[in-house]
């Protein structure tokens, strides 16, 4: 280990150095704290060398290159931006002043105070930007997606979860509840309760209820429109029924 720079310090580890003055490392090994008080707390390679305040806290092959900038782990992070970071992962960058990415894989976020949340190969390039598909509104009451799908393989509850229901996959509740609690019951896969306190059991796959109250469906393929107290226990049956 070398403590080469003035008042600098290496508390522990194997062939690491500290270069810069009252620079640290406390441990790990090949790493090198290079910037005016910069610092490696440990991990393998990692280098702190922005001219001023810079750190890596752990991982393999980080780096922080930019003032202030840190990298808290992860494999081959950079960090070259004024006080910009990284989290985690695995070869990220922020390359802008203030920019951060929390994790994943080969992110950038390359705008003034930009940031990544995580995932793969995601980029920030505006400034103040995100890699999140939402925006605010001009009146700042709504977020909108305008240009991105959405995949829920499980299902949606709009409103009340029903905490006696055990929703099936790929489901659609909108619920607005009761007590502060759900009504509905969308048990069948693939199946779609609005309304309130209506009901589409397990063996009820791809059925739907569209409104009303305490409708019930317990065969595959059904449908009730509306209506109270309606009852279907055979497949592919509408009520009202069809003329």
């Amino acid at each position: 280990n070398e403590a080469t720079g003035s008042k600098s310090s290496v508390s522990g580890g194997y062939a690491n150095k500290a270069e810069g003055w009252v620079s640290s490392v406390s441990g790990g090994e090949k790493n090198i704290a290079g910037g005016e008080s910069s610092s490696v707390s440990g991990g393998y390679n990692n280098k702190a060398s922005g001219e001023y305040y810079a750190s890596v806290s752990g991982g393999y092959g980080n780096m922080a290159s930019g003032d202030s900038a840190s990298v808290s782990g992860g494999i081959e992070n950079i960090a070259s931006g004024e006080y910009s970071s990284i989290s985690g992962g695995h070869k990220n960058n922020s390359t802008s002043d203030s920019s951060s990415v929390s994790g994943g894989l080969e992110n950038v976020a390359s705008g003034l105070s930009s940031s990544v949340s995580g995932g793969n190969k995601n980029t920030a390039s505006n400034d103040f930007s995100s890699n999140s598909p939402f925006t605010h509104s001009d009146d700042g009451k709504w977020w909108v997606a305008e240009d991105s799908h959405f995949l829920f393989t499980k299902g949606i509850v709009i409103g009340r979860k029903n905490p006696k229901c055990t929703y099936g996959a790929a489901t659609l509740s909108v619920d607005v509840g009761k007590n502060n609690r759900g009504t509905n019951c969308p048990g069948g896969v693939g199946s779609v309760t609005f309304g309130s306190t209506n009901i589409v059991g397990k063996k009820g796959p791809t059925s739907s209820i569209l409104g009303g109250l305490k409708n019930k469906i317990g065969k595959r393929g059904s449908s009730i429109l509306g209506g109270r107290d309606n009852v279907i226990n055979k497949a592919f049956e509408t009520s009202p029924a069809s003329d």
